[in-house]
């Protein structure tokens, strides 16, 4: 039992020796760190290793999400009730050890913060990345930061070097971002390709330049608008696909009342068009769908098993996807 409300869990997956490390994330601003060993002991196989907070938070701020940085050694994102998205530093002992804020804050609470793809042919540690966070005031915020020197990734600061400012997108969401996903694919004149999800019950793909590629300036354009019928709380990538022409992309999205959808979004290799289809509603649950993944399969032909959770009836549910033939 953890002593109050949990809103966010993460695996580092990035780092091969770190993959059974996993955060959580609390409604007193704590962030507990657990590792996940079923051969050390199957009986309980998750292990607590710490808990710390920010002495600066007062114990009524929640933490909101949390997203570990992709280049930055022990370095998580995080957002708050108070509309901060803040940089954690870990020590060796998994504690909170330093933090700084990335100038991309939320009038209202921030719901969500994430982070560009790194390339795959590079991880220098300075690496320009985008920051995203999105909030209640119904505007996604963005920014550019990387580390001042090569090789300086246990400083959180360092990565707050953010020369070209931060831009604000407004009148695109009629609701609050609650969900932001970066993508490694590019338009045909490299803007970035970014999936949010809203309150308003809608996902939308943006094409965003990043800043270090516009210098500075604003470039956002709105690709496609589909409604999913409910609040689009969570947003998991299920893979990217290209063949004949056009590049598909699959991704499972928690609905809140409406349930979990999978969702496709193709785009042609001329990148007109950008239309959404919904593959498949799971609508069990009987109150709020915060939190689905898929599980890892080894089948090619299509079929993918899928968790998905519900808030108020405690439900945790299994299912499959089969596509049509």
């Amino acid at each position: 039992m953890q002593p109050s409300a949990l809103l966010d869990l993460r695996f580092y997956q990035d780092v091969p020796e770190y993959q059974n490390i996993l955060a959580v994330v609390s409604s007193t601003g704590t962030l507990a760190m657990f590792k996940f060993d079923p051969l050390r002991d199957a009986s309980a196989p998750l292990q607590h290793l710490t808990t710390s907070r920010c002495e600066d938070l007062d114990d009524d701020v929640l933490f909101l999400q949390c997203n570990w940085h992709p280049i930055a050694r022990r370095v998580i994102g995080v957002t708050t009730s108070t509309g901060l998205a803040r940089l954690l530093q870990l020590d060796d002992e998994w504690k909170i050890a330093k933090s700084a804020d990335v100038d991309i804050q939320n009038s209202l609470e921030a719901w969500c913060i994430a982070f560009s793809p790194t390339s795959a042919s590079s991880h220098a540690t300075n690496q320009p990345i985008s920051a995203y966070c999105g909030g209640d005031d119904s505007m996604l915020r963005y920014t550019t930061c990387h580390w001042q020197e090569e090789g300086d990734q246990d400083d959180p600061s360092s990565t707050l070097d953010t020369p070209f400012g931060s831009i604000t997108v407004k009148g695109q969401h009629d609701a609050g971002v609650t969900a932001i996903l970066p993508l490694s694919l590019s338009t045909q004149d490299q803007g970035r390709i970014v999936v949010t999800g809203s309150y308003d019950d809608h996902l939308r793909v943006f094409a965003i330049h990043d800043l270090h590629h516009s210098y500075g300036l604003k470039r956002v354009q709105l690709l496609a608008d589909a409604n999913l019928g409910g609040g689009v709380w969570r947003l998991k990538l299920v893979d990217i696909r290209t063949a004949g022409g056009s590049t598909r992309i699959r991704i499972l999205a928690s609905c809140m009342y409406a349930g979990a959808r999978l969702v496709e979004i193709v785009a042609d290799a001329n990148g007109q068009g950008w239309p959404c289809e919904i593959l498949a509603r799971f609508e069990e649950h009987k109150s709020m769908n915060y939190a689905s993944d898929v599980v890892p399969s080894p089948a090619e032909d299509g079929k993918m098993r899928v968790v998905s959770t519900s808030f108020y009836d405690k439900l945790l549910c299994l299912w499959e996807y089969e596509p049509r033939q």
